[in-house]
């Protein structure tokens, strides 16, 4: 069986024990005399109703994490197929994105994002994924946003060549440019790009003048922010961990 059920149902025996105690506690309530008597039915009585509010309390809390670590995963499931297809390593992405946005975003998030922009054409090189994170988290500061909202946005805007979402983070695209660019370097005409191609030229294009206006700055240093950043993201990752081990066999 599987061992979050038996967690619960657990849970639930002891939270049927915990009714049995009240109503024990009820009655020896209702036999005790005098204020010292009323007294001592009413905390044991409390305390029976305490210990079956924490059990109901344990049971949905086990279910959440075994929930969490459910969907987590299927997501890991699917970003190993979506990397191995795209000619890339889930692992490397991983690690590469991990170590660009200086442990600020969760391993669920950086799956999550890794996915949608394998899926929107971004293809599976971990060294380009590592270096528009890093642009991706350089923008978040100057946009005041979370690393892991301008992860997600770039993928996103780069995937579906969207001006009005890149704009969001400050970076302004001249189109006719990037993809004459391109095309030059690969012997076409721009208007001969094929999709995947012009979202190939689109996150070079980011990526470079990312990467210039980061060397400009002398680089992204760590500041108290991007500790309290860890520190969210090392709890979410514990939690999604926890949740997989009670989901687990």
């Amino acid at each position: 069986m599987n061992s979050v059920y038996k967690l619960i149902i657990e849970l639930i025996g002891k939270d049927k024990g915990a009714t049995r105690e009240l109503k024990e506690a009820d009655r020896e309530g209702q036999n005790l005399t005098g204020s010292t008597g009323q007294l001592q039915g009413a905390l044991a009585t409390a305390g029976a109703l305490g210990m079956a509010y924490m059990a109901k309390q344990a049971v949905g809390a086990a279910f959440e994490l075994a929930k969490l670590g459910a969907e987590a995963e299927r997501q890991e499931v699917a970003f190993n197929e979506l990397a191995r297809q795209a000619g890339g390593s889930a692992n490397a992405i991983l690690a590469a994105m991990k170590r660009a946005s200086g442990g600020t975003v969760a391993e669920t998030d950086i799956i999550l994002a890794a996915n949608r922009g394998i899926l929107l054409g971004l293809g599976a090189q971990a060294d380009q994924w590592e270096q528009l994170t890093e642009v991706a988290r350089f923008r978040a500061r100057a946009m005041g946003i979370t690393t892991t909202q301008a992860v997600n946005d770039i993928t996103t805007a780069i995937g579906r060549e969207s001006r009005m979402i890149a704009d969001n983070l400050g970076i302004v695209w001249d189109m006719d440019r990037i993809m004459q660019d391109y095309a030059g370097t690969i012997g076409k005409a721009a208007s001969e790009l094929t999709q995947a191609e012009r979202k190939q030229a689109l996150l070079n294009d980011t990526i470079r003048i990312g990467q210039d206006q980061i060397k400009a700055a002398g680089g992204i240093a760590r500041d108290a922010a991007d500790d309290f950043a860890t520190l969210e993201a090392s709890i979410a990752d514990l939690k999604t961990e926890r949740g997989k081990l009670i989901d687990g066999p």
